[in-house]
This record gives structure tokens, C-alpha cells and sequence, in this order.
């Protein structure tokens, strides 16, 4: 079979040392480097055109805006972890990650490559009020998507419906993960950074205090899926893999946590 000649490039976002798949469409870039002095010999992204410095608020963005910025040559590109990688099947191995030729053939007939959706506790927009961080709390949640809401009302009041339709529904995708065309990325992020932009504007107007919220990174797992559902495009989920996962006392801990922060409460 003729291999097709397209350049895929897979880039990990990390903020600390690990040890990257030896494939070579995959691609480790630090990301928050304009806020430390640690290098761990990655591209990152401190370089071009970047929002490095906005690291602790947009999480692995900074790498999803470099990579729109500043790669110019690759036909295809993504985005994964340091710890969680695309699978070709339920399959938790290594082994098992997707790669060149796979990417190619699955966006033959589809237009973006996320992580199959997951259940969330009640609905999305609960989920995200509900699951406060230690720096914030579900009254400053709340007041997030309030802003969002007031971003799409003063930008394109066309995408309120299916903001709406994600914010009620029980099932998502997470974690900003996404292989595409790079076309299909640049449009994406055009988009994307346009709003989170603008709702960074409003909250810094409004005085809401986010300097220690990972909030960005967070609502653009939302936006992704109303992005995906207003344009109406054709998605190929599939399987995470999650190394740290092999760590039984990790998932334990994970599990205990959500319990009593999450359910435990209501009881």
C-alpha cells in the first residue's frame, strides 16, 4: 500500500521531565517555560510566537498556541500529555498509540481525532461548578460561566445554543486533546483564543480575581465540544491511555478524593 506523503506531528505537553514515546511524529514541548528556570531539553513553548507566560491560567494551551503560530510545515498535527496518549483500542499499553499512517487513515473520513467522551457527575455545567480547585470555589465557578455566556452574547450569539447543549449534557470530552488538519487547527484556535481572550478581558474588568485558577484551561474543554457541535463536525473518538493509571495506589487516592469532596457531601 502507497504511503500517503503528509507530515504529522504529535506534540506532548509537559511541564516536567519524562520519558517520551520513541515514535518520532511524537514531539514533548515544555510548556509554562517563561515562568521557570527548569529545561529539560524540549522544545517549548517560550520560542516565536507565544502566551508561555499565561501558563498557570491556560494550562496546555500555551502549547496549542504555539503549535498554531509557529509550525508551519506540518500537514496534520495534535495534541496529547505527558501522561495520556491516543490509543487505537480500550487497550492500555504504550504500544498501542496511534501513529502516522493510523492519524491519516481515521481523518480520511473524519475531520478531528478527540478522547471518547466521559460521564460526568450530573451534567457539565455542574461538574465544572462542582469540581472547585484549591484555589477556587463553586460561587467563582459559577461567575465563569456567567462570563462566557456574556462573551457569546456580545461576540456571536450564534454559538449560545450549543453552549448551552454541552453545559446540559451528562457526557464530554476533556483534557483539550485534539489531532486535526492543520488548517482545521488554525481555524479552531482563531476561534478559540478569540473568546478565551475576550472572557480574560471581562473577568480582569469585573475584577475577578484569577491568578492562581487554571480557569482557561478548563473552560476550552467545554468550548472544544460546542466548537465541534456548532460547526457540525465529523469526530473520530478514541481511547486514552493513562500511564499514571498503572499505579493502583494513585487511582485509589483519585477515587477517594472524588468521593469525599464530590459525593460523600451530598449524602
Amino acid at each position: 500500500m502507497k504511503k500517503e506523503n503528509k507530515k504529522v506531528k504529535i506534540y506532548i505537553a509537559t511541564h516536567k521531565a519524562f520519558t517520551p514515546p520513541n515514535i518520532p511524529e511524537y514531539v514533548p514541548i515544555q510548556v509554562g517555560k517563561a515562568r521557570t528556570e527548569l529545561d529539560f531539553g524540549y522544545l517549548t513553548d517560550y520560542t516565536g510566537d507565544n502566551i508561555s507566560i499565561k501558563n498557570n491560567n491556560y494550562c496546555e494551551l500555551t502549547a496549542l498556541y504555539w503549535i498554531w503560530k509557529n509550525d508551519k510545515e506540518s500537514d496534520i498535527v495534535g495534541l496529547c500529555h505527558y501522561r495520556r496518549y491516543f490509543i487505537k483500542s480500550h487497550i492500555q499499553n504504550i504500544k498501542n498509540l496511534i501513529k502516522q499512517n493510523k492519524v491519516i487513515k481515521l481523518l480520511k473520513n473524519n475531520e478531528v481525532i478527540l478522547p471518547k467522551k466521559k460521564l460526568w457527575a450530573g451534567n457539565v455545567e455542574n461538574c465544572y461548578i462542582k469540581c472547585a480547585g484549591k484555589n477556587e470555589d463553586e460561587r467563582r465557578r459559577a461567575i465563569d460561566l456567567q462570563v462566557l455566556r456574556d462573551v457569546f452574547n456580545k461576540k456571536d450569539k450564534t454559538y449560545l445554543p450549543a453552549l448551552e447543549e454541552i453545559l446540559a449534557s451528562k457526557y464530554a470530552t476533556y483534557a483539550n486533546m485534539i489531532i486535526a488538519r492543520k488548517n482545521v487547527i488554525n481555524e479552531y484556535c482563531e476561534w478559540l483564543f478569540s473568546i478565551l481572550f475576550a472572557m480574560e478581558e471581562e473577568m480582569i474588568k469585573r475584577k475577578i480575581y484569577f491568578e492562581n485558577s487554571r480557569v482557561f484551561g478548563f473552560i476550552s474543554e467545554i468550548l472544544l465540544g460546542v466548537w465541534i457541535r456548532r460547526n457540525k463536525l465529523k469526530v473520530k473518538y478514541c481511547s486514552i491511555l493513562n500511564t499514571e493509571f498503572k499505579t493502583p495506589s494513585l487511582l485509589i487516592k483519585k477515587v477517594k478524593h472524588f468521593w469525599n469532596n464530590h459525593i460523600k457531601k451530598r449524602g
